[in-house]
């Protein structure tokens, strides 16, 4: 094992106090992200099929709607895991 300034250091061990991002605050972005990731993506596929079928505005409105109640279901489900 290396020493450093009078230190031990395993190059295998693991220090989760130091780790650059902690897990929870990555859940946290992760919730943070939900909305506007979904909202985009829903809204370019609604986009492109209501171009192609020809049908603006309803594929593209269906699509956002849908969007919105995932990112709504997921962020609550993100949620209860940050809680517990």
């Amino acid at each position: 094992m290396a020493t450093t300034h009078g230190k031990t250091a395993d190059p295998g061990a693991r220090h989760d106090e130091h780790e650059l991002l902690d897990a929870r605050y990555l859940r946290i972005v992760a919730v943070w992200s939900l909305v506007p990731g979904y909202m985009l993506a829903g809204g370019f596929l609604g986009y492109f099929l209501d171009r192609w079928l020809d049908t603006w505005p309803f594929i593209f409105s269906a699509c956002l709607t849908i969007a919105l109640v995932l990112a709504v279901r997921d962020m609550l489900r993100l949620r209860k895991e940050l809680i517990e």
